[in-house]
């Protein structure tokens, strides 16, 4: 079977119907919960009025949730109302209708503006230094002869995973039997155990499919597998909690934002010979959770051999949960870089992928990718007007994947991406077929958040809560995708289900920049005013 094309075995009862999702569990007596936390992460709940929906059909109860002082991580508990009935869809209906009054609390003056003033501060500052070769990085750039800089952006971006964010438990005297969509199934067993107090022994976690996890571990170790625990012990019943979209998009564990300025000093031959950056990195409680080196990882390491660089970061503490989505720190990173190295390439006047290779000598698993590149993707900075082809090559999970992305741009701005080309180096590979859709996937996966996606955040929360303001790509959208595969083979392993995303949205980035002669340096891509001629 080994290097052979295998099918997936889960492909049959996913295409039949009968693959069971923690979504699917029904159990009997069980109570169906609709809630509502506060809209700003850890505000309060000032009042609500049950009485106002009690007597409607179906309805059972009100719970409220209530935060516990000083737990703040992704997967505790937030102060909020469930409304349970015996059906989601009333239990929905009546919580809609019922009087809510929240207190949004200090986080209620925050917004993308004001996050973005205090990253335009901090990249004034110095920050953290995360690596430096060489020496005298900044001087160097300041007396250069020929320097650039730019700045980047990132926002918010959130999971949007096909399976809304769910769980069921059944708690009894005997036992606690939990159903919930998580990629670990210790942390649901910790977390219910945890919050009622019971012996992890007694505690049994039963696995289902995972309608989409993304990174973060699944939707499950958020709140809601508190929140269905705490509903059934309450009412001795087995209970089932499903987020509505809006409350999914708005308590979510959502990717960081990041504020990135990149600089280099161009010397002999039109080559870098000093680069500098320095990222501010907005994080629910800073590096805490999530460890340093997410903030500007693929720029503080990445592959190009320029003498002399130093990388700094401020890590800014956030109220807003966040965690490491798919390919952590190279999906929004890799889209800096990777731009970057475009424009240090071209004022210096290289061709983009020669540039790569030249600044990757020595360095066999980048030289082997782009190679690869460069014989099947047919790159050129001449096409016509409107239409473009960009590079980008990231490694994340240890491997190294490269994308050729193929645009045409109208003159009204209307995008197109027509294909990429994308080449995987992950050291081996056991199943070419499973490989090529994890690859695919990924990208389809960035480009969705690349092109639509971002979050608006404004009063201490997210205004665009569902698919009508937080859209992603459709089949329409995706473009065609070849890949091709160059494995090192020389003792190393790499990822495979990751990699193939953060090389995608900034090789059509810089695609659309040889389109239209606008480099759009921060997502998404439909924010910006692509029209030429």
């Amino acid at each position: 079977m080994l290097g052979n094309p295998t099918p997936r075995l889960d492909v049959p009862v996913k295409v039949n119907g009968s693959a069971h999702y923690s979504i699917d569990t029904n159990l009997e007596g069980m109570v169906y919960a609709a809630v509502q936390c506060c809209p700003v992460p850890w505000g309060k709940l000032k009042t609500y009025n049950f009485d106002a929906i009690k007597d409607r059909k179906g309805v059972i109860a009100a719970i409220e949730f209530k935060a516990t002082k000083g737990k703040t991580f992704t997967a505790d508990m937030q102060n909020g109302v469930a409304v349970v009935a015996d059906s989601w869809y009333r239990a929905k209906t009546a919580l809609d209708l019922m009087p809510i009054e929240w207190e949004f609390g200090a986080n209620g003056d925050v917004s993308d503006a004001s996050q973005a003033a205090q990253a335009q501060k901090l990249l004034e500052e110095s920050g953290g230094i995360s690596n430096e070769v060489g020496s005298g990085a900044i001087g160097k750039i300041e007396k250069a002869e020929r320097s650039i800089t730019a700045d980047y952006y990132r926002p918010y971006e959130t999971h949007a995973r096909m399976e809304p964010i769910n769980a069921t438990v059944s708690v009894t005297d005997e036992r606690v039997d939990v159903w919930s969509p998580v990629q670990d199934q210790a942390a649901p067993l910790k977390i219910v155990a945890e919050h009622l107090g019971r012996d992890p022994n007694e505690v049994f976690v039963h696995t289902t499919f995972i309608g989409g996890a993304f990174g973060g571990n699944g939707g499950g170790l958020t709140a809601v597998t508190r929140q269905a625990a705490e509903i059934s012990s309450r009412l001795g019943r087995p209970a089932k909690v499903i987020w509505s979209r809006e409350e999914d998009i708005m308590n979510d564990k959502q990717r960081p934002p990041v504020h990135a300025r990149l600089s280099a000093a161009l010397g002999a031959k039109g080559l870098p010979d000093a680069f500098f950056s320095r990222a501010v990195w907005f994080s629910h409680e800073g590096v805490e959770r999530h460890g340093p080196a997410t903030a500007d990882y693929s720029i503080s390491n990445m592959p190009y051999l320029v003498p002399n660089r130093r990388h700094e970061r401020h890590n800014v503490a956030a109220h807003i949960p966040t965690a490491t989505h798919r390919a952590p720190g190279a999906n929004q990173n890799g889209f800096m870089i990777e731009q970057f190295a475009d424009e240090m390439a071209l004022a210096g006047n290289w061709d983009p992928l020669e540039w790569r290779i030249q600044m990757t000598k020595g360095l066999e698993p980048w030289q082997r990718v782009l190679l690869k590149l460069k014989e099947v993707s047919g790159f050129t900075t001449d096409l016509e007007k409107g239409r473009g082809m960009g590079i980008a090559v990231v490694e994340d999970h240890a491997s190294i994947c490269g994308a050729c992305a193929t645009v045409s741009v109208s003159r009204r701005g209307q995008l197109t991406i027509e294909k990429l080309v994308m080449v995987m180096n992950s050291g081996y590979m056991i199943n070419p077929l499973n490989a090529s859709e994890q690859i695919e996937g990924a990208a389809c996966w960035e480009l969705s958040h690349a092109l639509y996606g971002g979050l608006d955040l404004s009063e201490g929360h997210f205004k665009n809560n569902n698919f009508d303001t937080y859209p992603l790509m459709r089949m329409p959208q995706m473009p065609e995708v070849e890949i091709h595969f160059a494995l090192s083979q020389d003792g190393w392993w790499g990822g495979m289900g990751e990699p193939g995303g953060p090389p995608a949205p900034p090789a059509v980035a810089n695609a659309i920049y040889f389109a239209t002669g606008k480099r759009p340096r921060s997502t998404p891509f439909n924010r910006h005013d692509l029209s030429w001629g």
